[in-house]
């Protein structure tokens, strides 16, 4: 096991040095600070104050103050369409309702402006003219009338419930999650195809395995990349609690507050990735070893992200059907598991057996993908500068001498 061990520690040192995972380790985060400045900025424009004019031919608007102005809204009255309509030429105000002495039993008011006011002012506006409907009601019931309507969609069989009609923020983070998955998948086991290429091509690996077996050599270099991956993943984690903490107390981006994550699918999720992930890379470093040139190699990570995508490409199938065949089976296979199980997750309570199933099926695929990766390697150097085929790989000597 000391030997396993000095070549995860060689190869994690050697990966960590370069400036390619540097680039790779800080996009993550840059990209978070884009986002959480795209929602301080967009926060920024929505808090601009607002100034409305209006022309009340009907005498209708009787009772302006009462109305909630935290939007900072303003609204200034004018006797006439032209006097009100030369403010909007000088910009003293930014938009201009008329209201005629037909609105009583029409409700028809028209609406002037150069450049569309923003919702706030309009549902502003609205709200004035509801509370002058209301006049002589009781205050609950405007109140009640103000507020508009709020609805909840309980999907009860699903144990699934959206606000609004649509999934919250806390209830997308799953897929942010898978999504950042798949970015961690694709940048550190992803090129431990071209890594093993490249040491066969400049003959370290001969000189290497003169000292240790294929097995434990490449158990080594799997153990390395988790390394790898595990460090990324930290730093990405604490980058994202400190760009959470800033838009919070900072920046004061409200809806970063009312974020309320699903910890049990999050849980769930991360118990179904790790034994994924090792697939994956292990995978990765047996196909990397089947392989004799750089530029093949450089071929198999689109390859791969679009396998670990795939639920994504299908999620119109999982949501008409989240308990269908499509769903579970995506969920079931290890290379596309983490990502099906969160696209599920938006949709439905995903049992926990499933989770437990998937859990296992991919830790039996991660410790058969890790004896593949030695054998890989032994048969890959007895037969220097010729690709495997799948199966030689497998040891299926009667299809591959059908196949040549």
């Amino acid at each position: 096991m000391k030997k396993v061990f000095l070549v995860a520690r060689h190869h994690f040192a050697q990966e960590v040095s370069k400036r390619s995972f540097l680039i790779i380790l800080f996009s993550m985060p840059l990209f978070l600070v884009v986002v959480i400045g795209f929602g301080y900025l967009a926060a920024q424009l929505e808090d601009d104050s607002i100034t409305l004019g209006y022309v009340d031919e009907a005498g209708f608007l009787k009772q302006l103050a009462a109305v909630d102005n935290d939007d900072e809204v303003n609204m200034i009255s004018f006797d006439t369409r032209s006097e009100a309509l030369e403010s909007l030429d000088s910009s003293q105000v930014d938009a201009v309702y008329i209201l005629p002495t037909s609105f009583g039993t029409t409700s028809e008011a028209e609406l002037i402006f150069v450049e569309r006011p923003p919702g706030k002012a309009m549902r502003y506006f609205e709200d004035n003219v509801r509370l002058n409907l209301l006049a002589g009601q009781p205050q609950q019931s405007i109140d009640r009338m103000l507020s508009g309507s709020n609805v909840t969609v309980v999907a009860t069989e699903l144990n699934r419930q959206y606000n609004d009609g649509a999934p919250t923020a806390g209830q997308v983070i799953p897929i942010l999650v898978a999504v950042m998955f798949a970015f961690l998948v694709l940048t550190t086991a992803g090129y431990m195809t071209q890594v093993i290429v490249v040491e066969k091509e400049n003959r370290t690996m001969e000189v290497v395995l003169m000292a240790i077996s294929s097995n434990k050599l490449m158990v080594g270099k799997v153990i390395g990349i988790l390394g790898v991956a595990a460090l990324q993943l930290v730093i990405w984690l604490a980058f994202f609690v400190i760009a959470i903490w800033v838009g919070v107390n900072v920046f004061e981006i409200e809806w970063l507050r009312v974020i309320d994550v699903s910890w049990r699918d999050m849980l769930l999720i991360m118990l179904v990735a790790f034994p994924t992930y090792l697939f994956i890379a292990a995978m990765m470093t047996a196909i990397g070893a089947s392989l004799t040139s750089g530029q093949e190699a450089e071929q198999v990570g689109p390859l791969l992200f679009l396998i670990l995508l795939l639920p994504i490409y299908f999620s119109w199938f999982i949501a008409n059907d989240p308990n269908g065949p499509v769903a579970l089976a995506l969920g079931f296979i290890p290379g596309t598991s983490v990502v099906a199980l969160s696209v599920r997750s938006l949709f439905l309570e995903v049992p926990l057996l499933q989770f437990v199933l998937a859990t296992l099926i991919a830790s039996i695929a991660a410790v058969l993908a890790i004896w593949l990766t030695g054998r890989a390697l032994r048969l890959s150097m007895l037969r220097y500068g010729q690709n495997l085929s799948i199966y030689e790989l497998l040891g299926w000597t009667g299809f591959s001498s059908k196949s040549s």
